[in-house]
């Protein structure tokens, strides 16, 4: 069950999900980017969570894209640093698909504009 969808930046949406298997359902397909439903749901059988976090292009937007910020609910933990951590790792993703090109020799605004949404994301859901 989706617990959040909410557009942070015009080309971005972050989706808060109850497990793995709700970002295979938002977008209503069986493999995503190279992952597959079926072993998440083994995966998740196992004990595990398949996906802690993704971000990557929405299906279907490849010519001018949109993006989406994936954090699965069961990934979060007691500890805030780790939590920051997997937030500001899926903000990186986005940041370097989206300013790699305009931003490469700017290493500091790159990272800079990871953080910023990374402190964002983290205050809406904590």
């Amino acid at each position: 069950m989706i617990k959040l969808t909410k557009t942070i930046r015009e080309d971005l949406i972050l989706i808060i999900g109850e497990s793995a298997i709700d970002l295979f359902d938002y977008f209503q397909v069986e493999e995503l980017h190279g992952l597959s439903k079926e072993k998440c749901f083994n995966r998740i059988d196992e004990g595990g969570t398949y996906i802690d976090g993704m971000c990557n292009i929405i299906p279907g937007t490849e010519n001018s894209p949109a993006y989406y910020l994936f954090i699965n609910h069961k990934a979060i933990s007691k500890s805030s640093v780790r939590n920051f951590g997997l937030i500001f790792h899926e903000t990186s993703h986005y940041s370097f698909m989206k300013y790699w090109e305009t931003l490469q020799k700017d290493e500091e605004k790159l990272i800079t504009e990871s953080e910023d949404l990374a402190i964002e994301i983290y205050n809406l859901i904590f």
